[in-house]
């Protein structure tokens, strides 16, 4: 049986350490965020994302809190929307100094200290190789993109499929041999050296490689992660693909497959699924919802191609 693996950083839907109500409160109010935003209401958009964050125990999906600065800035609100940007600079990868720059939406927040104060912080150390993993990140995912739409229209089995992942696979060993170079001149690069989405691009193809390359480099990506240098996320992604690539338990649930000519999607085995939570909290993941580790537990036995 010909498997699919998902897309990138797939994410349970229900995370357990908010209650159901408080998820439905914080999507509506989120929703009704986007539809001010839409219609250029920033006062309005802010407050709904604020109230949101605040419903969901101040919690808040980082594409969710961006926009919420974003809004925030236009209304004129800078308490806010700089707290939460510090929020989102302490503890996600999701600001990138490039981006940062070139938002006008945050044009507003540009005559206070606190911006040049973040920008300095995010500045990558090695500009130029910064900029050339973005590019790399783009080569690898565009056509990535098209998967699920080329699947859907053709089929797995199609030619048309089969052209699509030969042109992923030659664009993923042209990455690697790129990537390589780097991690055997300079090691892992952190977010302080290259940015956040540069840091994730060194991970992203390691990902997309060969086992053995995986296995290679997995020791390095180890120790860049006790240092801070790596996402314990990504790392957990990688230690999973590699046991999933040996036909053995996963530990984090980060792999998934859709049986060809299917449309459901399943989780590979998974060892001790009553721990998983532990298990991932331990690398900061989020946690899964009871109904999601039940239905890992209760899932048929996998057969291994």
């Amino acid at each position: 049986m010909k498997l699919i693996l998902l897309a990138f950083l797939l994410l349970p839907i229900l995370l357990s350490a908010q209650t159901k109500e408080q998820r439905l409160a914080y999507d509506s109010l989120t929703a009704k965020g986007r539809q001010a935003f839409q219609n250029r209401e920033y006062a309005q958009a802010g407050q709904f994302y604020l109230d949101a964050i605040e419903a969901f125990g101040d919690k808040g999906f980082a594409e969710d809190r961006y926009q919420a600065v974003q809004a925030l800035a236009q209304a004129g609100r800078m308490e806010p929307a700089f707290a939460n940007l510090q929020r989102l600079f302490e503890k996600t990868s999701h600001l990138e100094y490039n981006t940062l720059l070139a938002d006008t939406f945050l044009i507003p927040l540009h005559t206070d200290t606190r911006w040049d104060t973040l920008l300095t912080a995010l500045r990558p150390e090695m500009p130029e190789i910064a900029e050339r993993l973005w590019e790399i990140n783009r080569l690898d995912q565009d056509l990535r993109k098209t998967i699920q739409k080329t699947r859907s229209k053709y089929g797995a089995d199609s030619p048309e499929m089969d052209t699509l992942w030969k042109r992923i696979n030659l664009q993923d060993s042209l990455n690697l041999l790129e990537i390589k170079q780097l991690l055997d001149k300079h090691g892992w690069l952190g977010a302080k050296q290259v940015g956040n989405r540069g840091n994730t691009t060194v991970w992203l193809v390691i990902q997309h490689a060969n086992l053995a390359t995986q296995e290679h480099y997995l020791p390095m990506m180890r120790a860049a992660a006790d240092a801070g240098k790596a996402s314990c996320g990504n790392l957990a992604y990688l230690e999973d693909r590699i046991l999933v690539r040996k036909k053995q338990k996963q530990l984090y649930a980060s792999q998934l497959y859709t049986p060809n000519g299917s449309d459901t999607t399943f989780y590979y085995p998974v060892e001790d699924p009553d721990n998983l939570n532990v298990r991932r909290e331990g690398m900061n993941l989020p946690p899964f919802s009871t109904e999601t580790i039940e239905a890992i537990r209760t899932m048929p036995p996998h057969q291994w191609d």
